[in-house]
């Protein structure tokens, strides 16, 4: 009788439920809905909840996501491997052991580094001294030079950040019974098939289209929240790369630019700053220092990186930070399809 092939290993994927291309907004849509299962159901595994807060952690930060899916990528190889009889490869320790022993593992690494730094500085000692009868002071581990930090991103001017807007801005148009077109705002592209946008200027019983650059495509409603006043719009899927939104925070005093489709018929660039950071009741909010364009509602707050940092609204010169589109979830009634 043949032996029976192991269970697959969950994958931080996996404990959260989504796919491994999904989109930072979707992980956070994913880890909400998981949280609020898990927490609805009685007797629930403490041990399975701390696992879903570890997976969403590593999952929405880029650097440890991208560490991450590269040990995967090395894990399903050894994996293969066993499969087809390679007695001599071991494989690792599937995600939910990763997470569990993510600490002592840290801890193991740390102390491997100082003791190659001591012995390092015995073997060179002893080479340049040619005493081998007494060894040096070991040296403290707070005394080894860290290595010198990343250089800080490039700095955008209002030209180059219309040039990095320009694919991903989209104008929302709506139509009428009569066939007529109508701006109602702005959007912006956040994955190949979605468009974030405000949901206050989407008309009842209108055909809605999404127009990126010299691309028309149809738009439905996935996401309406009334709360954030955000909607997720389907689309048909575009050649335009879509932008990942940048979740760390802008400070009061940072420069800031605003860009949107003006009056629904120019795309325009306004360089501004932060005048404060506000929480309401549902998101956290950006006040602007400059107004934003009429007709620009829905479209990107980028920072001076060229980071899209928030979704701009007419309510008041201010846009809803990218912080809170992972807490977007239908809350209210949509506008009524054709």
């Amino acid at each position: 009788m043949s032996a029976k092939p192991p269970a697959k290993k969950r994958s931080l994927y996996d404990i959260l439920g989504v796919q491994r291309d999904a989109m930072a907004i979707d992980i956070g849509v994913a880890y909400k809905k998981r949280l609020a299962e898990m927490e609805r159901r009685p007797g629930t595994d403490p041990q399975e909840i701390a696992l879903v807060r570890e997976a969403y952690h590593i999952l929405c930060q880029p650097k440890e996501r991208e560490a991450y899916d590269a040990s995967m990528i090395t894990r399903e190889e050894r994996e293969e491997a066993k499969a087809h009889g390679a007695p001599d490869l071991v494989l690792e320790a599937d995600d939910e052991d990763t997470v569990a022993a993510k600490g002592r593992k840290r801890g193991i690494l740390i102390a491997a580094v100082v003791a190659f730094v001591i012995v390092a500085a015995i073997v060179f000692w002893r080479m340049g001294s040619g005493d081998r009868s007494t060894p040096p002071a070991p040296i403290a581990a707070d005394k080894v030079a860290a290595p010198p930090p990343p250089p800080p991103p490039k700095t955008r001017d209002a030209t180059e950040i219309l040039g990095i807007a320009a694919p991903v801005i989209a104008g929302i148009l709506a139509y009428d019974i009569s066939g007529k077109p109508q701006p109602v705002g702005n959007g912006v592209l956040v994955a190949p098939d979605a468009i974030v946008t405000t949901c206050h200027a989407l008309p009842p019983s209108a055909t809605i289209v999404a127009r990126i650059g010299v691309e028309s495509v149809p738009a439905t409603v996935a996401i309406f929240d009334e709360d954030l006043d955000l909607c997720r719009l389907t689309i048909t899927p575009v050649s335009a790369r879509p932008l990942v939104p940048h979740t760390d925070e802008p400070k009061a005093g940072d420069k800031v630019f605003v860009v949107g489709y003006h009056e629904g018929t120019h795309l325009s660039v306004v360089e501004g700053t932060v005048k404060a950071l506000r929480a309401t009741n549902t998101a956290r909010m950006i006040d602007l220092s400059v107004p934003v364009p009429a007709g620009a509602s829905g479209g990107g707050l980028f920072d001076a990186y060229g980071r899209l940092i928030g979704v701009l609204t007419d309510k008041g010169n201010a846009a809803t930070a990218a912080g809170s589109l992972a807490q977007m979830r239908t809350r209210g009634q949509p506008p009524p399809k054709q």
